[in-house]
């Protein structure tokens, strides 16, 4: 899996974190089609990269097939 743009591999765990991770694969697995695009956005250096990684692994643990781009 891609690191974040920062290099971290390992980020800060915290509650409020997994329950964001949950909460958006939680939208993510509610719906009933074959494929879901889940589009992350925002300024650079934000942690969007680490965070669409963090969820795709998150999908993953689900049972989900992820395709991370």
């Amino acid at each position: 899996m891609p690191l974040g743009l920062d290099g971290n591999s390992d980020p800060i765990q915290t509650t409020e974190r997994d329950a964001v991770l949950c909460a958006g694969a939680d939208r993510v697995c509610a719906h009933d089609q074959d494929r879901v695009v889940v589009w992350t956005d925002g300024r650079s250096a934000a942690g969007k990269s680490t965070f669409a990684d963090e969820l795709a692994g998150t999908l993953r643990e689900r049972g989900r097939i992820v395709l991370r781009f």
